[in-house]
């Protein structure tokens, strides 16, 4: 068959000639039933999306000749059929096809199909699917109506008369039928999409001008068998006109599926442009953020920990009260901070794993996230120095536990309203003292130099004494072959013996070998150890030795004076 798509001119010729003398034939014998029936083949066969077996060319003639009635006695016997399928058409695989695509055009031309032969096609399939019959459910004509027949109507071209019109809204009311038409069309079972309206129908197919035209019977609210509303649908297709018509219609905006989402849920699942702006109708008409689905998550966090940005920053500017807490003791800062940390710990700890080369891209694409966001936030004047009610949780010294050293500058920096260096948690713990909990020795200098209370609560495991304690040595100031134990924080006093002294010595010395004997000890690595381990030392034996037994100071004078 392939054959014929590579015809010499006199072969298509041949196909011309052949279909002026069908056309002449057509008008000659308008009532000729053969003829019709030729006619029916050609324009199905020439204008159908896919290709159509028998059965189908069959129950569309019998339907198109009965009007939408029963038509199970109008079908032609398949012995006819082959008879008026003339030299134009051909069989393969028992689907009927053109013999060549030149044929099309002179059918057009030659006037044996019209311009409007979509149309046609269109409203036979209309007609198809409201037509009551029992026969239907088993014709395989049912799923090409329900799939193709607004693709017909909309064709170029294609004019609607009132007939056409009529039967559209006719199948938008009829909500069985509209349900057979679906669960054809998805090839899915029974009850999939039970409940169903014109107004889902009219979303699906993009049907705007006739769902403005739906009855008041028809329930605006009304759930398909997933729990999903036309708003849902109007929401995960991206129709911003259909959601402003069906808040017009009183849709409720704030009802949920059987997952449990919202349709603003269902904003954050499509794309980006197009649903920041039904986003933004949604919560400027009253949607609610906090509604929590079945996975307990509400659309403000979603869009907080997923995105996309511009949809988290309209709801974050929607909120009247930024330091409002959106759940139990967690304020929309605190959500960014911590779900994006652990959002981004995660992101880091798989692109370790595969070293795939979009990580990298998606990495900065989570630090970008959190960052725009947490810039929002401060802009909008959250409060930096009100502890949640629970566990006294605020911003510095979250940054402080994670040594975000530039977070922490942008929170202590903040004006008006910066971050209290020394603002403590319910346990009386700063963020110096988190910080040192968690050997974040470029934090600890930072806390220092904005004059952090160096001493550490009493009930930390880390006493001070009620000590002040200077600054932490920052080593970039000086040599620090030229720093005087003398005058920093650790005692020059000691208890150690030599023989203690040598054994601190062989313990440190081993403890740093079965750390590094792994690796492949090549220059590079001595040198990143000789560049990061004293301030790490330092900090250790702050924590360890300050304000400790006289066995742990001991310890702290040891790591500290030879920890170069």
């Amino acid at each position: 068959m392939q054959a014929l798509e590579h015809l010499p001119d006199s072969a298509l010729g041949a196909f011309k000639a052949l279909t002026k003398q069908i056309a002449q034939k057509v008008k000659a014998n308008r009532g000729d039933g053969q003829l019709n029936l030729t006619k029916h083949i050609l324009l199905w066969v020439s204008h159908a999306k896919v290709d159509m077996n028998i059965k189908q060319i069959q129950d569309s003639f019998a339907i198109q000749r009965t009007e939408g009635g029963c038509y199970e006695d109008h079908r032609p016997a398949k012995e006819l059929l082959r008879r008026a399928r003339t030299g134009l058409v051909k069989i393969e695989k028992g689907t009927f096809g053109l013999v060549h695509k030149s044929v099309k055009k002179h059918l057009l031309q030659f006037e044996i199909i019209s311009n409007d032969a979509d149309l046609e096609i269109g409203e036979t399939c209309l007609y198809f699917l409201i037509n009551t019959c029992k026969e239907k459910e088993k014709s395989p004509l049912l799923r090409y109506a329900a799939k193709f027949w607004w693709a017909h109507l909309n064709s170029k071209g294609q004019v609607f008369d009132k007939k056409t019109d009529s039967l559209v809204m006719k199948l938008l009311k009829d909500g069985p039928n509209l349900t057979r038409a679906f669960e054809a069309m998805e090839e899915a079972e029974g009850g999939a999409f039970s409940g169903m309206t014109g107004w889902h129908a009219a979303i699906h197919f993009d049907l705007l001008s006739w769902a403005e035209r739906l009855p008041p019977n028809i329930d605006v609210d009304a759930r398909c068998s997933d729990g999903q509303t036309a708003l849902h649908w109007a929401v995960r297709y991206g129709r911003r006109k259909f959601v402003e018509l069906l808040i017009r219609k009183s849709a409720n905006l704030n009802l949920r599926d059987q997952a449990g989402d919202t349709p603003l849920h269902k904003t954050l699942m499509g794309s980006a442009e197009d649903n920041a702006a039904i986003a933004k109708v949604l919560i400027r008409r009253g949607a609610r953020l906090d509604i929590r689905n079945g996975k307990g998550v509400s659309p403000l966090e979603t869009a907080i920990l997923y995105g996309p940005i511009s949809i988290a920053k309209l709801m974050i500017v929607s909120q009247d009260d930024v330091n409002a807490e959106i759940s139990e003791d967690w304020t929309l800062l605190r959500y960014v901070f911590s779900r994006g940390q652990e959002i981004l710990k995660m992101v880091n700890q798989a692109s370790l794993q595969k070293k795939h080369e979009g990580w990298d891209q998606l990495q900065a694409g989570v630090k970008d996230h959190v960052n725009i966001l947490t810039e929002l936030l401060l802009e909008r004047g959250a409060d930096l120095n009100r502890p949640s009610s629970e566990d006294g949780w605020t911003p510095l010294i979250f940054a402080a536990s994670q040594g975000d050293v530039p977070l922490m500058r942008r929170l202590l920096a903040r004006e008006p309203g910066p971050a209290k260096v020394d603002l403590q948690d319910r346990e009386g713990r700063s963020p110096l003292w988190w910080a040192m909990r968690y050997n974040m020795t470029s934090a600890i200098q930072l806390l220092s130099q904005h004059t952090a209370n160096m001493s550490v609560p009493a009930d930390s495991g880390y006493s001070s004494a009620g000590s002040k304690l200077d600054p932490i040595h920052d080593v970039s100031e000086g040599d620090p072959q030229d720093i005087d134990d003398s005058i920093t924080i650790y005692s020059n006093d000691s208890s150690l013996s030599s023989e203690m002294k040598e054994d601190y010595i062989s313990e440190l010395a081993r403890d740093l070998f079965d750390k590094l004997k792994s690796e492949t000890i090549n220059d590079d690595l001595i040198d990143q150890i000789y560049s990061v381990l004293p301030e790490l030392l330092k900090s250790f034996a702050l924590k360890l030795g300050h304000g400790a037994p006289q066995i742990h100071r001991d310890v702290m004078f040891f790591v500290h004076k030879y920890r170069r």
